[in-house]
């Protein structure tokens, strides 16, 4: 099947991976230079992508253009995939996909089929329905599929989905049958309202579930209880399960939980529950920053703190709405100087501010009297940290024979 990917960040190019795994001819559109893409250079950093993209190249099974009149000329489905932007308060500018969606509806052809996956409020998929059947008379039948990205983990995730959500009318179902069947056999089909509210439903949950997590570990630190030990007793009992994903440290960021919590929040019109999660999420986020900060930073002569960790999460180098970044803001207006290493960011850092020094060099600890542990880094020796003041709210390190050891998890300090 002839599919065009329309949009190439992160989302399009592992859907462009996907498709070409499953065995569909595929061509990426979108607006930027494509002379890297057509060399088989992947600008994001996600496991099997480039090489997957890059085997469809010597199949002569994709290719990447940012004409649309040949994209779509001979296009049986047309797949919106621009990862929407997202403002540092985890607003959405869902403008921005109508405007490329409607940017290219000329170009698509009569009886193709579009699937909208991009990140977009509930209502938004029918209001595309409504604008272009008013002003075409050709038929283009529309579903939304909402994404399924595990950064880090992204292309297994397509290939091998627990299941696959699609939403669209009963009596269009057949025309998508096809094309998400290559895929996975267990499709799930819905109205597209449901389909787009499971988006949001599924991230909302996930915040909540962290900011749970994190006020229970507050709690925890009130009484003299351990809260990894705490959450290992609820997810014990079979009634929650081992796969609630419960554990506390650090605030959720990165933009996609915060933007469907908002989504949900403003279809709503007013839920007490999830206009609660943004404020914790907030409040536990400054938590930290002022435990640290007291008991950790204050007094210490002329601070030096080394971040491990930039990008949000593991697995992944998109520094998208990062709490890292937003930690080192803070940081640096108290004063502290701040070295950053994380072997995962490789491109964007033009954009940085200047005050953050990132270095490829463990060593370069020895400048450092703080450690600042956002993520884990699963390769290095622990003795560097020996003479360090660590804080590790996620708790992702071993308890260190350092001068102090912070944890949210484990909620004690170790003395030298």
């Amino acid at each position: 099947m002839k599919i065009c990917v329309y949009g190439l960040w992160h989302l399009g190019l592992v859907t462009t991976a996907g498709l070409v795994q499953a065995g569909h001819t595929v061509t990426g559109l979108d607006s930027m230079d494509m002379v890297d893409l057509n060399k088989g250079i992947i600008p994001i950093h996600e496991p099997d992508v480039a090489e997957m993209i890059q085997s469809g190249f010597k199949a002569n099974v994709v290719s990447f253009t940012n004409d649309p009149e040949k994209a779509l000329s001979d296009a049986e489905v047309v797949w919106v995939t621009f990862d929407t932007p997202i403002d540092k308060n985890d607003c959405a500018d869902i403008e921005y996909i109508e405007s490329k969606i409607l940017e290219i509806t000329p170009y698509i052809q009569d009886q193709a089929r579009l699937i909208i996956s991009s990140q977009v409020p509930v209502g938004f998929t029918e209001r595309i329905e409504r604008i272009l059947a008013s002003k075409y008379s050709k038929k283009i039948y529309i579903a939304y599929s909402p994404e399924n990205l595990q950064l880090g983990n992204a292309l297994k995730r397509f290939v091998y989905p627990d299941r696959i959500i699609i939403g669209t009318h009963p009596d269009e179902k057949e025309r998508f049958k096809s094309i998400f069947s290559s895929i996975s056999n267990n499709l799930v089909w819905m109205s597209i309202p449901s389909a787009e509210v499971v988006k949001h439903a599924i991230n909302t949950y996930l915040a909540m579930s962290i900011c749970f997590s994190n006020e229970l570990a507050r709690v925890c630190s009130y009484v003299g209880a351990l809260s990894g030990d705490v959450e290992f007793g609820l997810t014990s009992d079979a009634r929650i399960g081992s796969k609630y994903g419960m554990r506390s440290g650090n605030a959720y960021s990165g933009g996609t939980l915060g933007r469907d919590v908002k989504f949900l929040n403003r279809a709503a019109g007013y839920s007490p529950l999830l206009s609660s999660i943004e404020e914790s999420n907030i409040y536990h986020k400054y938590w930290i920053y002022l435990i640290c900060w007291w008991n950790f930073i204050m007094g210490v002569e002329s601070p030096s703190i080394m971040m491990f960790g930039l990008t949000y999460k593991n697995g992944t180098d998109t520094l998208r709405n990062s709490g890292a970044i937003e930690y080192c803001d803070w940081l640096h207006a108290k004063g502290c100087i701040i070295y950053v290493y994380d072997p995962e960011v490789c491109h964007n850092l033009i954009d940085l501010p200047d005050y953050i020094h990132m270095t490829n060099d463990i060593n370069d600890l020895k400048y450092c009297n703080i450690v600042s542990v956002f993520k884990n880094i699963y390769t290095f020796d622990t003795s560097l940290l020996r003479d360090k003041i660590v804080i590790d709210p996620n708790g992702y390190l071993e308890p260190l024979k350092c001068v102090k050891y912070f944890s949210i998890r484990r909620q004690y300090e170790v003395e030298k």
